[in-house]
């Protein structure tokens, strides 16, 4: 499944209501062009949340929680 993304900001968009533009981007508070997007494929995202939990699980009586949940989400983003 596929979720459109903001080229700014990352976040997913909403199709807009503003004649003339795609998107809107709640966010950056601003309609968008198709150009200003990218398509993100959602079951994707979810494989490598659970491939950086599984990972980090292990690890999660090293560190404070906070600490824990920070590291998973750079793993996330970097996948």
């Amino acid at each position: 499944m596929k979720q459109v993304k903001c080229n700014r900001c990352e976040n997913f968009v909403l199709k807009s209501k503003v004649e003339g533009y795609t998107y809107s981007c709640d966010s950056c508070e601003e309609e968008l062009y198709t150009i200003e997007t990218y398509a993100v494929d959602v079951s994707a995202v979810k494989w490598a949340a659970i491939v950086a939990f599984s990972q980090l699980s292990r690890m999660r009586n090293k560190f404070p929680l906070e600490t824990w949940f920070l590291q998973l989400l750079r793993i996330i983003k970097q996948r």
